[in-house]
């Protein structure tokens, strides 16, 4: 019990995945729980796993029944996450653009 704790808790969405991607991870995570878990009770602990508010709060407010509902949801804003994701990114100068401005 105290393992899939652990390893659930840890699990959190990283920035190289989709947040799709994320949930169907955390399902199958949940799937091994030691005690069947309510679809909410799902729900609630997918979502905590997402950390940046601009990604939690607009599914949080979705209010989804299932979690198949909620990742479809969240497919929605994978493209608005990949769009910002890229943009910021653009917005880093690269290690070759640094080191000419210092010669």
């Amino acid at each position: 019990m105290q393992e899939f704790l652990e390893l659930q808790t840890k699990r959190r969405l990283q920035s190289h995945e989709t947040i799709v991607e994320y949930m169907y991870s955390k399902n199958a995570i949940l799937n091994k729980a030691p005690y069947r878990l309510a679809e909410e009770e799902r729900i609630s602990l997918i979502l905590s796993g997402i950390e940046d508010d601009t990604w939690a709060h607009p599914l949080a407010a979705q209010l989804c029944g299932t979690v198949t509902e909620l990742i479809d949801r969240a497919a929605l804003l994978d493209a608005r996450r990949r769009t910002t994701l890229c943009a910021e990114n653009d917005k880093k100068p690269s290690s070759s653009t640094a080191s000419r401005g210092q010669g």
